[in-house]
């Protein structure tokens, strides 16, 4: 039945990129590690972390991060929980809960999670998507792992222009 559901959802939408909304942006942000990957795929813990603050450091990367952003960011990643359905529903995403997750590795590492995903370009946590309120900024969290040494974290600020999303600017935030 979980098949068949994560089935039903990734034919609703392959990205919506182009839609004016935090999951359009959520999607662009996703297509940027796709967009090379020819029948890859990503995948994706539903959960999310807690967001509390933005640092100074990330502040003075993104220097046309506005405020409305930043509140927007905080108050939708106050508490980690589940990424909607419809930030789910994208063509190439594989959606795991934290638990399947922690079973897959926990059995066999990361042998396990290659084995059970050969096609996936890595392992992505996201934060919630801050939109600001005339929807034309947003701001988005990503980590990645692709491998036990191999892994990093980043802000995504983005901009709505012409009818799409595009990446304005990127602040690292670990690698590792």
């Amino acid at each position: 039945m979980k098949y068949i559901v994560v089935a039903l959802l990734l034919q609703v939408c392959m990205a919506c990129a182009d839609d004016q909304t935090a999951d359009g942006a959520f999607a662009a942000v996703l297509n940027l590690f796709l967009k090379d990957s020819e029948g890859k795929k990503i995948v994706l813990i539903k959960e999310t972390n807690k967001h509390g603050e933005i640092s100074h450091y990330t502040r003075t990367n993104l220097p046309t991060l506005r405020d409305d952003t930043v509140r927007s960011f905080i108050e939708a990643n106050q508490a980690g929980n589940n990424l909607s359905e419809e930030a789910l529903a994208h063509s190439r995403v594989i959606a795991l809960s934290k638990l399947d997750y922690h079973k897959l590795t926990k059995r066999g590492g990361e042998e396990a999670l290659n084995e059970a995903y050969p096609n996936a370009i890595g392992v992505f946590k996201c934060s919630h998507v801050g939109l600001s309120t005339d929807k034309t900024q947003a701001l988005i969290h990503i980590n990645r792992r692709s491998g036990f040494n191999d892994s990093y974290g980043a802000y995504y600020l983005l901009k709505f222009e012409n009818g799409k999303w595009i990446v304005e600017a990127t602040v690292m935030t670990h690698v590792s």
